[in-house]
């Protein structure tokens, strides 16, 4: 086993790897990235993170972390082994050229394809939907399938934006609150999903992503596991 793997959360899978890019799945209760060093065991890397650079610090590798999952969000975390694919995949995300693509089991259903567009805004640690402020989050929704209670269903939600628990907060202030959200999520939901159903984990999975190489301009596009709710 080489030193990447090796310091790869247990549960976490390597899904794409050359010598610029690395994509790997992220399990539900597994952290992006350490805050203190007592987060290590239960973060996606078992290495120094540096918060201001954004970087884990291995010993024959640095990676830079291109975005974030919440802890209870699974799926597909990109990351970059060099400052020269760094920087062009940042250029790449602000420009909105990297595809997000995401599934979620929410309250209630929708009957076509739509997007969400808000104002979030951050308070006290939380955030909030702001109807009078100009958007600044953008999301596309579908409609995928109803779950077998038919009191829940599965959307396929695509975000442009990347805004701190932006398709957490957008799907609860519609009333579709994501199962398992134990933050901005349905309560009541949330106990009868587990009862009924032994789902317990926050149902959102970032299922692909899709961007063009750093380096060789490829397109890419990588897709996680099945989704286990």
């Amino acid at each position: 086993m080489d030193e990447l793997s090796s310091r790869l959360h247990p549960k976490a899978q390597i899904l794409y790897r050359d010598t610029d890019v690395l994509v790997v799945c992220k399990p539900h209760g597994v952290l992006s990235h350490p805050s203190e060093d007592r987060d290590r065991p239960s973060s996606l890397f078992q290495a120094r993170y540096d918060l201001s650079s954004e970087q884990y610090f291995l010993a024959h590798h640095t990676l830079s972390l291109m975005h974030r999952l919440d802890k209870e969000t699974s799926g597909c975390v990109l990351l970059a082994f060099n400052q020269k694919s760094a920087k062009r995949l940042r250029a790449a995300f602000q420009a909105k050229e990297i595809d997000k693509t995401y599934v979620a089991l929410v309250k209630g259903t929708i009957k076509s394809k739509t997007q969400w567009k808000d104002h979030l805004i951050k308070k006290d640690g939380a955030v909030f939907r702001d109807k009078t402020g100009a958007p600044n989050a953008f999301t596309t929704v579908c409609p995928l399938r109803a779950h077998e209670s038919s009191k829940i269903s599965y959307l396929e939600l695509r975000p442009s934006t990347g805004k701190t628990h932006q398709l957490r907060v957008q799907a609860a202030s519609r009333g579709l609150p994501i199962v398992g959200d134990r933050r901005y999520g349905d309560f009541e939901l949330n106990a009868w999903v587990k009862n009924d159903f032994g789902i317990s984990r926050m149902c959102l999975h970032a299922l692909r992503l899709s961007f063009k190489h750093p380096v060789s301009s490829k397109n890419i596009t990588i897709e996680a596991p099945d989704i286990d709710f």
